[in-house]
C-alpha cells in the first residue's frame, strides 16, 4: 500500500468518525426515500439498530400519521423543487413508540446532469425548544384571553363611568332644585313666626312664646341644612385658577373672627403654598376644618391650631392641627359621611361640613384623612395635586 493511499484512508476512517460521534443525527436516502446510511446519533435517538433501519425503512416509516402526510404534501415536493428545505418540525416514533420532538433540515444531491443522487437529511432533538414554543404559545393565548378580558372590562367600565356620571349630574341637579324649592316654605315659616311674635307682643304667654321660639330655632337650623346640602352639591371641578392658599386662611380667619375671639385662640399659620385649585371651594374647605377646630376645643386649656403645608413630589400635603376634643378613632370613617355625628346636640352642626371637604379634596384630585385621640386633639390631613408646585 502506498502511503498516499495510507493518507486517503486515514482521511476518510477520521471522516467516519465524525460522522457517527456527531451531536445531531445524520441519514441519507435514496430517491426512493429508503434510509441507505446512517449515523449513530440517529439510531440512539430512535433506539433501532442500523440493520433494521438502514435498507429497510423509509424516512416516513418513522413519521407520526399527521407528519407522513405533512412530508408527502409538503416537505418532499419543496425538497425536489428546491433541493433544500430547513427547519421543518417532525415527531419521529422510536422503537419503543415513543414520539421524540425534532428539527429536520435536509439537502437533495445530483450528478452534473441533474440526475437526483440522494438526499441528506440533519436530525436534531427539539424537545426543549417545542416545549419552550409550546409555553410560548399558551403564556400568547393567555395573553391574548387577558388582553381580550381587560378589553371587555375596559368597555363595561367606561359604559359604568358614563352612567355613574350621569347619575351625579341628575343628583347634582336634583339636589340643587330640592335646596332651593325648600328654602322658600322655610323662609315663610320663619316670616310667620316672627310676625306672631310681633302681633302678639307682650300679650303672648311664655308657652307660645317657647313654642315660636323653638319653630324659629328649627326652621334657622333646617335653613341651615338646606344651604349646607346646596354647598355640598355644588362641589365639582369648579374654576381651577392660582390660588394662593396662605391669602385664603387669612379670608378663613377674617370671617371666623368672632369664635376666634370667643375662645381665645391662639392659631399658628405656616408658609402656604400657591396651588390650582378652586378659590371658593378651598374657603369652603380651610373654614370647615378651622371652623371645627374652634367648635370642638376642649374649654379647659387654652385653644390652640396649627395650619402648616409640606412640599412632596407633584403635591402639597396640608395639615390643621388642635389640641380640642378629639374623638376615638374607631369611628374616624363616619366623620366623614353626610349627617353622621359624633358628638350630640349641645354642639351645632348639621354633619354636612366634613363630606364636603372630602367631595372638595377627591375633587382636585387629593385625599383626606384624619388622626385623633380623644382628650388630646385632632389633626386633619389632605393633599392637593400640582404638577409644578410654587410657594
Amino acid at each position: 500500500m502506498t502511503e498516499e493511499r495510507r493518507l486517503q484512508l486515514a482521511a476518510l476512517t477520521q471522516l467516519d468518525d465524525a460522522y457517527d460521534d456527531a451531536p445531531v443525527g445524520y441519514i441519507a436516502t435514496d430517491p426512493s426515500g429508503i434510509i441507505i446510511k446512517s449515523n449513530r446519533a440517529f439510531l440512539q435517538l430512535l433506539g433501532y439498530h442500523e440493520s433494521e433501519l438502514v435498507g429497510h425503512l423509509r424516512l416516513g416509516d418513522l413519521l407520526t400519521m399527521a407528519g407522513r402526510i405533512w412530508a408527502e404534501t409538503h416537505f418532499h415536493p419543496a425538497l425536489t423543487m428546491h433541493g433544500h428545505i430547513y427547519e421543518v418540525a417532525f415527531d419521529l416514533v422510536g422503537k419503543d413508540r415513543s414520539t421524540i420532538a425534532t428539527l429536520i433540515n435536509a439537502v437533495q444531491r445530483r450528478d452534473e446532469d441533474g440526475r437526483h443522487l440522494f438526499n441528506r437529511i440533519t436530525v436534531f432533538r427539539a424537545t426543549e425548544r417545542r416545549r419552550y414554543e409550546q409555553e410560548l404559545l399558551l403564556a400568547r393565548r393567555e395573553a391574548e384571553e387577558a388582553t381580550a378580558d381587560l378589553t371587555r372590562t375596559t368597555g363595561e367600565l367606561a359604559r359604568v363611568n358614563a352612567a355613574l356620571t350621569q347619575a351625579n349630574r341628575e343628583l347634582s341637579q336634583f339636589t340643587h332644585v330640592a335646596s332651593h324649592d325648600l328654602q322658600a316654605p322655610l323662609r315663610v315659616v320663619s316670616s310667620y313666626a316672627e310676625l306672631l311674635t310681633l302681633r302678639l307682643g307682650d300679650s303672648i304667654d311664655a308657652k307660645c312664646a317657647d313654642y315660636l321660639r323653638r319653630m324659629s330655632d328649627m326652621t334657622q337650623r333646617m335653613q341651615t341644612l338646606v344651604s349646607d346640602l346646596l354647598d355640598l352639591s355644588r362641589v365639582g371641578a369648579g374654576v381651577r385658577d392660582d390660588v394662593d392658599l396662605g391669602a385664603v386662611v387669612t379670608d378663613v380667619l377674617r370671617l371666623v373672627a368672632a369664635d376666634v375671639t370667643s375662645a381665645a385662640a391662639e392659631i399658628e399659620v405656616g408658609t402656604m403654598p400657591t396651588v390650582r385649585a378652586d378659590r371658593r371651594q378651598m374657603t369652603q374647605l380651610l373654614q370647615n376644618l378651622i371652623g371645627n377646630a374652634l367648635k370642638y376645643r376642649d374649654r379647659s386649656r387654652a385653644t390652640r391650631i396649627g395650619v402648616q403645608a409640606e412640599a412632596g413630589e407633584g403635591l402639597w400635603l396640608i395639615t390643621v392641627r388642635d389640641n380640642g376634643m378629639g374623638f376615638d378613632m374607631r369611628y374616624v370613617e363616619r366623620i366623614f359621611v353626610p349627617f353622621e355625628r359624633l358628638h350630640g346636640d349641645d354642639i351645632p352642626g348639621t354633619g354636612i361640613g366634613l363630606a364636603m371637604c372630602k367631595k372638595v379634596v377627591e375633587a382636585h384630585g387629593g385625599r383626606l384623612w384624619a388622626e385623633s385621640t380623644l382628650g388630646i386633639g385632632s389633626c386633619f390631613f389632605f393633599t392637593i395635586a400640582h404638577p409644578t408646585v410654587v410657594r
